[in-house]
């Protein structure tokens, strides 16, 4: 569900079955000039039963 979700739009994403976590990054977020790209760095985690357990968000920038 998460998958078709993030597919839906347009985030590139992955998935880590080891750490049962996919990471996720929204990029060129509103804010983001030339210099720099405000990004959204996105964890799921999900349990044992392939469950979402909980999601991590970070902002983060691309740059020089």
């Amino acid at each position: 569900m998460v998958d078709e979700f993030l597919k839906g739009l347009g985030i590139e994403h992955s998935y880590d079955a080891a750490n049962k976590t996919v990471y996720a990054t929204a990029r060129h977020l509103k804010g983001s000039t030339i210099v720099a790209t405000q990004c959204l760095a996105l964890k799921f985690h999900f349990d044992d039963a392939v469950k979402l357990k909980s999601i991590d968000a970070k902002v983060t920038y691309i740059g020089p």
